[in-house]
């Protein structure tokens, strides 16, 4: 058996005996996994890369049973788009994805080095400051 299948049983097997929920995590695309995810009780899924997924069809499938966190693309528009484009792509996760719930909106991971600070602070403000009562359908 796959040394990651594996370990992934040995987790389930563990969780269901106590029955803790569990946070599943990954650097790769999981699209396929989330159902498997959602069936053995999952609770949340760390990162969530929107270059790898389709934000907007995983909340469509998924989230009603699971939390997801990430979404914020630390591979372009984070290091290299500009504070707008940040504040845009923090509203659209908050009006898509966010909306009812089931979103820790944050960079996939971490900020990466080369990251205007700029860009980060954008990120950060728009996050705090922008209520939910503000969007539509939230």
């Amino acid at each position: 058996m796959h040394l990651a299948a594996n370990l992934e049983l040995q987790l389930l097997t563990m969780k269901n005996r106590t029955g803790a929920r569990c946070r599943s995590a990954s650097r790769r695309s999981l699209l396929p996994g989330f159902g498997r995810m959602q069936q053995r009780n999952a609770a949340s899924h760390n990162p969530v890369q929107p270059a790898c997924v389709d934000p907007v069809e995983v909340k469509r499938q998924f989230g009603d049973a699971l939390c997801f966190w990430g979404f914020i693309d630390e591979l372009h528009t984070l290091p290299f788009g500009t504070p707008d484009d940040v504040r845009r792509e923090v509203i659209k996760r908050l009006k898509t994805i966010g909306k009812q719930g089931g979103l820790i909106l944050a960079p996939t991971h971490h900020v990466q080095l080369d990251t205007p600070l700029e860009n980060f602070w954008a990120m950060q403000k728009t996050i705090a400051e922008t209520p939910c009562a503000s969007l539509k359908n939230c």
